[in-house]
């Protein structure tokens, strides 16, 4: 592709393209002038991903796509909306010092007077900031620079409100993914210590995989860290760094954020869990198996011990109670059955649909329904885990839908 920009035409082009057009494109006569017909196909597969991961983006019918990774890589509108409630009214700069796609430089900088978005590769930074103009976004800058030495080294002037924000790469080779934040680049320590020279506030986006505990320890003065689930599943964990204040130490936000635009926040203490009493679940009483992001490290969080929970694997997760309590945040089942002969469960149950979760136990979900000829579906679900003696449990239970009240969801911005 020239170094042009394409036009409303070439990008309808991409819109409308069906699967099957995209698959014999590059095998045709070029249809742009300028413009390789492998470039339209990647458009086309980048705006499929688009449509799902950053449906206000794939509205704009302007915005144009480095290549399908990028939107896969980036993070979920959703979840950069929330990141943006975060940035407080009186910011002067947002600092992106890894910029990619845009999403999170877009929506953070949109709530500070100016953004920086750092972007090393040519093609890319274009994109940026031609999509930036687009979607509105008012007085910015992007840079090709590396970010590592401009922090440090360029004369850029740092207001004091300035909030500097990364996701480290973790693919600095090519089709290499790296599951530290160690190994990542750029080098998060030296833009930490930057950072804390010059009393700049410091965001880091961090995967899932790493160990928040193991960074505090190498990084101290952490002052917030969330642990952020999309519709139940940890997406990320972002870590904050505030050196204007004096470090008291951290507790955890547990982020669930919902696609309909409702998100809830849980404070969890990092103090050693309490252990709750182990009990065998009851016919009729209520199982709480809590959100994903709950279960990334916390036993038993604090909230479960006043409000009356017992635990039937402490391993597993899995907690009961006898009634069905308000603003839990969990999925809430009730139990059916304790199943003490599995065997004759499984003969009872030949060809029926079933949801089966696995827990601390030998075989996994999969592979049960495999085995069984368990289609996936169906209001009944199996757990599976095994006791501290090792034995193994079946609980056949019905999912109930819980109970919020109004203030339980907050909006997303």
């Amino acid at each position: 592709m020239e170094d042009t920009i394409p036009g409303l035409e070439i990008l309808a082009f991409c819109r409308n393209l069906s699967a099957k057009e995209a698959e014999a494109l590059p095998f045709k006569k070029q249809i742009f002038s300028g413009i390789e017909n492998q470039w339209l196909v990647n458009q086309f597969y980048a705006l499929k991903a688009a449509k799902q991961k950053i449906p206000g983006w794939w509205e704009n019918l302007e915005i144009i796509y480095p290549d399908k990774l990028s939107v896969e890589q980036a993070t979920s509108e959703w979840i950069a909306r929330w990141k943006a409630g975060l940035i407080p009214e009186d910011c002067k700069l947002v600092i992106d010092g890894t910029a990619g796609l845009g999403l999170d430089s877009y929506f953070l900088g949109s709530k500070s007077e100016k953004l920086i978005a750092f972007e090393l590769q040519n093609d890319k930074a274009k994109l940026l900031e031609f999509n930036l103009e687009k979607l509105g976004l008012q007085n910015f800058e992007v840079f090709t620079n590396d970010f590592e030495m401009a922090l440090e080294e360029l004369e850029i002037p740092f207001p004091e409100k300035t909030i500097v924000y990364i996701d480290p790469d973790r693919r600095p080779e090519i089709d290499k993914k790296i599951l530290s934040w160690q190994a990542s680049k750029p080098d998060l320590f030296a833009i930490y210590k930057t950072c804390m020279d010059r009393r700049l506030k410091l965001m880091v986006k961090l995967s899932p995989m790493d160990n928040p505990e193991e960074l505090s320890q190498k990084m101290p003065g952490i002052s917030k860290i969330w642990v952020v689930s999309l519709q139940q599943e940890v997406k990320e964990v972002l870590v904050c760094w505030n050196f204007d204040l004096k470090s008291e130490g951290f507790n955890y936000q547990v982020v669930e954020i919902q696609k309909s635009g409702w998100f809830h926040e849980l404070n969890i203490s990092r103090n050693k869990a309490q252990i709750l009493r182990i009990e065998k679940p009851t016919k009729e009483s209520y199982l709480y198996d809590p959100w994903p992001a709950l279960r990334k490290g916390f036993k038993s969080p604090d909230w479960m011990i006043p409000a009356g929970f017992q635990t039937i694997s402490p391993e597993a997760q899995l907690f009961t109670h006898t009634q069905l309590l308000e603003d839990s945040p969990c999925r809430v089942f009730q139990i059916v059955e304790l199943i003490l002969v599995f065997s004759e469960f499984i003969k009872l149950w030949k060809n029926k649909p079933l949801n089966v979760v696995s827990r601390n136990f030998p075989v996994s979900s999969d592979e049960m329904k495999k085995r069984n000829k368990w289609p996936d579906g169906g209001e009944y679900f199996l757990f599976c885990f095994q006791t501290l003696e090792k034995q193994n449990t079946y609980v056949l239970a019905k999912r109930v839908e819980p109970v919020y009240s109004e203030q339980f969801w907050k909006k997303l911005n």
